[in-house]
């Protein structure tokens, strides 16, 4: 464990002044404004912190005083609009769990923030960041409550700064010193120039919002329905359904419901609680909707809601918006004051209306205005907070065309489901083409399978996303998926193929497939083999480009139903799986994993599936971060009574202990495609000393026997070769390991039967005549069938310092037969063309530059990311080289 030392020799750099450019209001950011939260950050409810919520990072006794990291683990990403060429001032209102100087310190970076000479100043990526620290002096004799702060008192740092170009830029705040609460960051042109908004201890200030942050939140999911001409003349509705809220805080929940637009409501759950008296400034129970409008456009806002039991007293909310006003410019209903508009369901004393659902503008008793317009043209929130509990709401409309005059329904038992407009929404989903799984796959392929070097010829040069080419070497059919514009309302993301190679990236159909952008939205693609031509479903040209996927981690494909997706619902508890039907656009719950274990906190890790006509689902969970969960889900999805719960912390499988000590946390986990063996990845911490667990534990869900999969070290003494990526059949599995027999090689790969852990074969034979050390891949095995064997997929990958000459294979897409277990071909189809070395250290991988293929079940093609050498441009979130999704065609021998 590091502690800081206070007073210490610093490296600093001495920068020029920031010209002061116009002012252009000062920038606000709360807490609940983040866009990514990720590793031992979370937001908590606080009632002194700025909107009721703070990020708090766990007290866990440790702290980084080295440097910031260029990839850290732990970190928070906010998103901001603001012109270049002026300075900015930043601060942070800061609290120090248990008032500890140990606690009161973290890292600040930017995007593409500049000192006064042009300079990259703090950027993200690298080891250089602004060190915030609370306390003032050696002693930290004033820590006491929140207080501002923007650097630390022992460093000369830059604090003003400002930004090359206009537009969307991030801010990255990473743990310096674990048991930090951030509640309020400011970026002041003017008003906090040169002093701070509030004071350095026991401060109570929270700095009004004065300018509205970029529309990325942690949880927003779908695009934005609003768009205007160049002269604004036309203004389409705005649509918004369930899935579509963000911040979803208090009693608010997403739930599956089967007559709510998209299959999910959100409800409030009844308590019998109600604040009849009037909005609150900073309420506890509230949720968020962000949306696209021009400014001086009247609008008619109507929702659709439904009252717990047909109760009057559970039929009303309170609604604000960021920056509404009056026709004459009044601001109206405005986030963070005392105003609001009452929408109540019930039309008169006796409630005789309340009958399910229902449109609603106002309450009856009250002569309220029925329309608003926005000052400011571009993003805004609307805010729907607690006024009576037992609320449920399934769609929101604010219209300046359609429903100006009129409801879109009925005041009771209504049906009606208002679709997103096409221009600039989201449009009615087209549905997956509904074939039935392919019942076979590739066997062999016609491509080069020699063992000759081919160094990578000169970088082919890129047309837009759907530009086709042609491998110059291995002549395979490529095509570029993505592109810096693939989302317009967010442009040069970087979109990547699933990290986890296990999981199914394909339906069963393939003829669809999913993408992730770098903030972790899901993008679904169809996909048409005749053409070999991949487009956004629901596209759209602005804002997110398209449909996108109401799941918070990385989803799977069903196995077996090519309309089906699952994945763990956003915006719910964070432990709620659902599946996502294409052919109904609407989600169902499959499981509440609350209502599996009691108590628990966090997230979901990871979701797979595998079967043949049943399917069984696997999920890990438990724990707030990666590496922190320690329960794994096996149940069949037709018969969740016959689940099975395996506490790898306890060695405990529904209770009973386990025969194998198991006693780690887990790193990941997949499931074969039969669906009945689990593959459990122990932690990096549990492999080391003193624990030495074994590389990956194998749990036969029949029989319930857990066998430790040993390397002949420290972890055990028989060699069983369990190292590397892998990739698991019906029954078999494929690791990048080696040897069985034989001298050993960085590309080798081992094959083993399940139901006979222990014994292995090669799969290269013979090795390549010149040997490599530094070698890694990932393994990709969709392709696989129940009852032949099929060539699993390859996307390998030289790091470190490798001086070996270059060889067949290197950073190549493959297939290896797998045929006889060992022996057969090599077929080889492209140079992936991804730079994998670290931007701050190129001898070290950059883990989302590895091009982490996925195989469609058809064995046809494979997805991958690249950076194309790093050609890409530079991410507009991360500040790393943009990557983007590309595919390969594998030609079918006879």
């Amino acid at each position: 464990m590091f502690r800081k030392v206070l007073c210490a020799l610093w490296a600093t750099c001495v920068f020029a002044p920031i010209p002061a450019g116009a002012a252009t209001g000062d920038i606000v950011m709360y807490s609940a404004d983040a866009a990514l939260v990720h590793g031992n950050w979370t937001l908590s409810a606080d009632p002194s912190a700025a909107n009721g919520t703070a990020l708090i990072s766990s007290d866990q006794g440790w702290s980084n005083t080295t440097a910031a990291l260029a990839a850290p683990a732990d970190y928070v990403d906010f998103t901001f609009n603001a012109p270049s060429a002026t300075a900015y001032h930043i601060w942070f209102r800061i609290r120090a769990a248990g008032n500890s100087k140990y606690n009161d310190s973290v890292y600040a970076q930017f995007s593409d923030a500049i000192d006064g000479s042009g300079h990259a100043l703090f950027p993200v990526g690298t080891t250089n960041g602004l060190v915030v620290n609370l306390a003032r002096d050696a002693t930290a004799s004033g820590l006491s409550g929140w207080g501002w702060v923007d650097g630390a008192y022992w460093l000369t740092q830059t604090t003003t700064l400002a930004f090359a170009n206009g537009g969307t830029h991030t801010l990255r705040v990473q743990t310096r010193e674990d048991g930090v609460s951030i509640d309020q960051i400011v970026l002041s042109p003017a008003t906090y120039l040169t002093a701070a908004p509030g004071a350095t201890s026991n401060d109570a200030t929270i700095v009004p919002k004065t300018t509205s942050i970029a529309t990325t939140t942690t949880t927003t999911t779908t695009t934005t329905t609003t768009t205007t001409s160049a002269a604004a003349t036309v203004v389409s509705d705005v649509v918004r359904y369930a899935a579509d809220a963000s911040n979803l805080h208090g009693n608010w929940s997403l739930v599956a419901d089967s007559t709510a637009a998209g299959g999910v409501a959100l409800a409030s759950a009844d308590r019998g609680v109600s604040n009849t008296a009037g909005p609150l400034v900073s309420p506890v129970d509230y949720f968020d909707i962000v949306l696209n409008a021009p400014a001086g456009t009247p609008f008619h806002a109507w929702f659709r809601m439904r009252a717990t039991g047909d109760s009057k007293y559970n039929d009303s909310v309170f609604v604000q918006f960021s920056d509404a006003v009056t026709g004459n410019g009044v601001p109206l209903d405005q986030i963070g004051t005392a105003n609001a508009e009452l929408v109540n369901l019930a039309t008169d004393t006796y409630a005789t209306s309340l009958h399910g659902w229902g449109w609603q503008d106002g309450a009856y008793w009250l002569a309220q205005p029925r329309t608003i317009v926005f000052a400011t043209t571009g993003s805004h929130t609307l805010r729907v907070q607690t006024r009576e509990d037992g609320l449920s709401i399934d769609q929101i409309v604010l219209s300046s065309t359609t429903y100006l005059n009129a409801p879109p329904g009925v005041i009771s038992n209504d049906q009606t489901i208002v679709a997103k407009p096409p221009s600039g929404g989201s449009p009615p989903v087209p549905t997956v083409p509904t074939a039935p799984a392919t019942p076979s796959s590739v066997a062999s392929y016609n491509a080069i399978s020699d063992r000759n070097t081919y160094t990578k010829p000169p970088l082919p040069s890129l047309g837009a996303a759907g530009y086709s080419f042609t491998d110059p070497i291995f002549r395979s059919k490529m095509l570029r998926v993505t592109d810096g514009q693939t989302r317009p309302g967010m442009t040069n993301r970087s979109f990547r193929v699933p990290s986890n190679a296990h999981l199914a990236a394909w339906n069963a159909s393939s003829n669809t497939f999913y993408v992730i952008s770098n903030d972790g939205t899901v993008i679904p693609y169809a996909f048409d083999a005749t053409t070999m031509t991949a487009s956004r479903l629901g596209g759209t040209t602005t804002d997110n480009g398209g449909l996108t996927l109401a799941f918070y981690v990385e989803p799977q494909f069903s196995t077996v139903r090519p309309n089906l997706i699952y994945g763990a619902i956003s915006g719910t508890n964070n432990r709620t799986i659902a599946s996502y039907d294409f052919s109904s656009n609407s989600y169902s719950t499959i499981v509440n994993l609350d209502t599996i274990v009691a108590g628990l906190s966090g997230y979901v890790g990871g979701i797979l599936s595998g079967g043949t006509s049943g399917e069984n689902l696997l999920t890990f969970f438990g724990g707030g971060a990666q590496d922190q969960h320690y329960y794994a889900l096996w149940t069949p999805l037709a018969n969740l009574g016959a689940r099975k719960l395996l506490n790898t912390v306890a060695s405990t499988i529904n209770g009973t202990p386990t025969a194998t000590a198991l006693n780690f946390h887990l790193h990941s986990a997949q499931i074969d495609k039969s669906g009945r063996f689990v593959f459990l990845y122990p932690t990096g911490v549990d492999l080391a000393a003193p624990r030495y667990a074994a590389q990956v534990y194998v749990w036969d869900t029949t029989t319930d026997v857990v066998t430790a999969l040993t390397s002949g070290g420290h972890d055990g003494s028989l060699a069983m070769h369990p190292s590397g990526h892998d990739a698991a059949g019906y029954g078999e599995s494929v690791n990048q390991d080696c040897c069985t027999s034989g001298s050993w090689d960085a590309a080798q790969w081992q094959f083993r039967e399940l139901t006979a852990l222990d014994q292995t074969s090669d799969l290269i034979s013979p090795t390549l005549a010149t040997k490599e050390i530094y070698l890694a891949d990932h393994t990709s095995w969709n392709n696989a069938q129940p009852n032949s064997r099929r060539p699993v997929i390859s996307s390998t990958y030289r790091y470190g310092t490798n001086t070996a000459p270059w060889r067949a294979w290197d950073d190549e897409i493959i297939a290896i037969d797998t045929t006889n277990g060992g022996g057969g071909a090599v077929w080889r189809f492209a140079h992936h063309r991804s730079n994998i070395g670290s931007d701050a250290d190129p001898t070290s991988p950059y883990f989302w530059y590895e091009p982490i293929a996925n195989v469609s079940p058809d064995g046809k093609w494979v997805v991958f990311t690249s950076n194309w050498e790093k050609t890409l441009g530079t991410d507009s979130s991360e500040g790393t080289f943009r990557q983007d999704v590309f595919m390969v065609q594998l030609t079918p021998g006879s």
